[in-house]
């Protein structure tokens, strides 16, 4: 057995070498090939400062070997092991690039086509569901007395497992970002009618819809344009309202297309797979208003001796909600590219879009072709 795994060892350092050599000495790439076959709980910087070791430690011969004859060294089965990694790996790197760049073209045109052909004031509003827990375990700050053998969060199974959906809307202008709806989406299980009653009074401005189910659908869609028109009023007619929307399966019906047309809204979509870069309630303003829901649940347990009731819980969301309201949201909207023709793109997003610099992305309507780079397949 010790034999076996020090031959074990030996081909994984030769096959990481392989990689490292074969990839254009790249350590990341062989890094991660190190960390799925040794399945470490090393950090990927902390693997790639291992793979380079490995490298330098190398003598010269190995690494020669390595370059010329490499399957006298490891043989064939392992050979082609490392050969394929990379070129799965780089074949994956090329198509996230593709689907990347002429995603976020083709996306940035539509958006340049709507702000530069409509008489009136752009106003771009976006609205993304999350899901949120009754019940957040293992939260910092919870301590346990030392004569405490064991320490446990003492919660029903049935509080840990429910979720509401939070429908949230936000948008570049702050005068406008309080009309908005901001909207709390539970069962009639998680939502009994005396908490629905409570809540109106407790905080008018966020509304709470009791469903057979806590998930979003189309008619509960339409529903929520409806409030949305409610809400914006005589912005319609003052204002090109723009909704900004992920291709979620509830916000894809011909009903709510002919429903957002007769209100005068313009859906944009953004293309799939790319919503972590591209749409501002992901990359700004959800983490945020998730740590800060926690946080003053975390407040309202300890005051409630650990037992907090269904309206603190909907105190302390309201609380982020309120928090979120009065943020403005410019920022957002144009590090992620939307606004101002891409000229404030944060340098993340050029990193993640491998661009060097913004590019010049023509306000002119795309044509079939490149329409279809933003629509998911099916």
């Amino acid at each position: 057995m010790q034999e076996r795994t020090q031959r074990r060892a030996r081909v994984l350092r030769l096959q990481t070498l392989l990689v490292y050599i074969y990839s254009g000495h790249q350590s990341d790439v062989a890094a991660r090939f190190w960390v799925s076959h040794t399945g470490t709980s090393l950090s990927l910087g902390e693997a790639a400062a291992h793979v380079e070791w490995l490298y330098i430690s190398a003598s010269v011969d190995e690494k020669v070997e390595m370059m010329l004859n490499p399957r006298c060294s490891l043989g064939l089965r392992p050979l082609m092991v490392a050969l394929r990694f990379i070129v799965e790996l780089q074949l994956l790197s090329w198509v996230q690039f593709q689907n990347y760049e002429c995603g976020a073209l083709a996306f940035y045109q539509w958006c340049n086509y709507w702000q530069a052909n409509t008489e009136r004031e752009p106003l771009l509003i976006n609205m993304d569901e999350s899901s949120l827990a009754f019940h957040w375990s293992g939260l910092a700050g919870t301590v346990a007395e030392a004569a405490v053998s064991v320490a446990t969060d003492k919660a029903k199974l049935s509080s840990r497992r429910a979720r509401v959906t939070y429908l949230c809307c936000i948008t570049h202008d702050s005068t406008v970002q309080p009309l908005l709806p901001q909207v709390l989406l539970g069962n009639s299980r998680s939502f009994p009618l005396e908490f629905v009653k409570q809540a109106a009074e407790v905080e008018p401005g966020i509304t709470v819809w009791r469903e057979k189910s806590a998930w979003n659908s189309h008619r509960l869609m339409r529903k929520f344009l409806r409030l949305l028109c409610a809400r914006l009023g005589d912005l319609l007619k003052t204002r090109s309202v723009g909704l900004l929307l992920d291709f979620a399966p509830c916000h894809v019906h011909d009903s709510i297309f002919e429903l957002a047309r007769s209100a005068g809204l313009r859906l944009l979509f953004v293309p799939p797979g790319m919503t972590p870069l591209l749409q501002p309630c992901d990359t700004h303003c959800f983490a945020a208003f998730k740590n800060n829901a926690q946080e003053n649940w975390r407040v309202k347990k300890s005051e409630a001796g650990g037992h907090p009731t269904l309206l603190m819980w909907f105190q302390a969301v309201a609380a982020a909600v309120h928090d979120l309201v009065h943020r403005s949201w410019a920022r957002a909207f144009e590090s992620d590219g939307i606004l101002q023709q891409q000229r404030n793109m944060s340098s993340h997003l050029l990193k993640q879009l491998h661009w060097s610099t913004a590019p010049q992305v023509p306000p002119v309507w795309p044509s079939e072709e490149v329409a279809t780079l933003l629509f998911p397949r099916n």
